[in-house]
C-alpha cells in the first residue's frame, strides 16, 4: 500500500442528454464541447437529424457528419472513427434513437 500525490489525468468522459424535441439537447451539448476543447474546430457532431445541427452554426465553426439511414452500430462506429482520425476531441452523437431497438 503507498500513498501517493493526486493527480490529474486525461480521462474520457461520457455524457447522455436526454429531453423531448426541442429542449435544447444538441445546442447544450455543443456548448458544453466548447466548454470541454476550448476550439470549436475540435467538435464533431455525428447528425442524424437531418442536418439540424447545422442550425447552430452561428455558436462557431464545429463540424458536422451527416449519417443517413439505415442506422446500424456499425456505421455509428465507423463515424466516430472518422471523427477520431480528424483529430476531433469532442464527438457529440446526435442522436441514438433512429437505431431503432439496435445496441452496441
Amino acid at each position: 500500500m503507498k500513498l501517493q500525490t493526486a493527480s490529474r489525468k486525461r480521462s474520457k468522459f461520457k455524457m447522455s442528454c436526454t429531453g423531448p424535441s426541442g429542449s435544447g439537447k444538441t445546442m447544450s451539448s455543443l456548448l458544453i464541447a466548447f466548454g470541454l476543447s476550448g476550439d470549436w474546430s475540435k467538435i464533431a457532431v455525428i447528425d442524424t437529424e437531418n442536418h439540424s445541427a447545422e442550425l447552430y452554426a452561428h455558436l462557431g465553426k464545429y463540424n458536422v457528419l451527416p449519417l443517413d439511414a439505415p442506422f446500424s452500430p456499425e456505421k455509428y462506429i465507423e463515424a466516430i472513427d472518422v471523427c477520431i482520425a480528424a483529430g476531433m476531441e469532442v464527438i457529440i452523437i446526435d442522436s441514438l434513437t433512429p437505431m431503432n431497438g439496435n445496441t452496441f
